[in-house]
């Protein structure tokens, strides 16, 4: 079996799981741009470090900035192996007007294949 093909077969293993994570983290109303959401934000940013460090990633660390925190994670761990860099973002923006999603929205929906959130 290829590693790609490895990776294909995991993914199809645990694709429950992971859309089970996926529907955590888009139920956090991490809004960055609403002084409110400051306590949203910061639990977001702890989900993500709990999130990687259960993934095995090595080190894993919450930076402080004169903002809101920077998760850092890495693993170093393959050797020769190429080297993959994954960015992403743990905040959305606002869902103005609010009153108008359907369904709300931070609830994340399962529709189909798909997954409908504002995160």
């Amino acid at each position: 079996m290829t590693g790609l093909q490895a990776t294909v077969d995991y993914i199809r293993t645990h694709r429950d799981q992971s859309m089970q994570s996926l529907i955590e983290l888009c139920s956090i109303p991490s809004v960055s741009t609403l002084s409110d959401h400051r306590i949203d934000m910061d639990r977001a940013a702890e989900w993500v470090v709990e999130r990687m460090g259960s993934v095995g990633m090595t080190s894993v660390r919450l930076l402080p900035t004169g903002g809101y925190p920077v998760v850092y994670g890495e693993s170093l761990g393959a050797g020769k192996q190429p080297t993959v860099l994954i960015y992403g973002h743990y905040d959305v923006q606002p869902a103005d007007p609010i009153q108008e999603w359907e369904p709300p929205a931070f609830e994340p929906t399962v529709r189909g294949e798909n997954l409908y959130a504002r995160g």
